[in-house]
């Protein structure tokens, strides 16, 4: 009775060989997947202490189940936790490689704008999609949200505006295929540094 009761234990301990992997596989992932972010340079080094952390874990993980396999302790259930670890860490990694608007739609205008303290760039997609990307010299952010085009005046809203400290502007003059030039603000329509370059017009995208 006590050698049926212990085996079921013994496999439940051995399942949980693969939730360290799966843990910090998971954070990736997720850090991986969110449409919106900002980062700077502490993050980038969260970044590269989760991945090496998750390179150490998996090795240390890896040499366990393999010696265990070696000493035929629960031999399947083994072989099953190694196929595990190496999914998730492979996801991890494959979506932490991705770039950062793979999952939205594609893009039918980018414009962007250049200063030597702050950068800005607005890329207009499919379905009234737009993505902002904005930020300094040591961190940058990204937004999304919904825009409209009411004749020859972009419309982002009031919420990207604040929240990039006016790098965005809420609205744009669309000034042929040439400039986004920011409305709303004298001061803003009369730096021409604040405009933004519209770049070709792209096609859609295939993934």
């Amino acid at each position: 009775m006590n050698h049926r009761m212990e085996k079921p234990t013994q496999n439940l301990r051995a399942i949980f060989g693969i939730i360290p992997v799966a843990i910090i596989s998971s954070v990736i992932i997720a850090s991986g997947l969110r449409e919106e972010r900002c980062y700077g340079l502490s993050d980038a080094f969260a970044s590269v202490g989760l991945k090496g952390g998750l390179i150490i874990t998996l090795i240390i993980c890896l040499a366990v189940q393999l010696r265990k396999i070696v000493k035929e302790d629960h031999t399947p259930i083994r072989i099953l936790n190694l196929g595990f670890m190496m999914l998730f860490s492979g996801v991890a990694f494959g979506v932490s490689n991705l770039e950062d608007d793979y999952f939205q739609e594609p893009s039918i205008l980018t414009a962007e704008i250049a200063e030597s303290l702050s950068t800005g760039k607005i890329i207009l997609r499919e379905k009234n999609n737009f993505t902002a990307q904005y930020g300094h010299i040591d961190w940058s952010c990204v937004k999304v949200g919904k825009y409209e085009i009411s004749n020859d005046t972009l419309i982002l809203g009031e919420r990207i505006s604040h929240e990039s400290n006016n790098i965005i502007a809420s609205k744009y003059l669309i000034q042929g295929n040439v400039y986004l030039i920011p409305i709303g603000s004298h001061v803003y329509t009369q730096d021409s540094s604040r405009w933004m370059k519209i770049n070709e017009i792209e096609k859609a995208n295939g993934r």
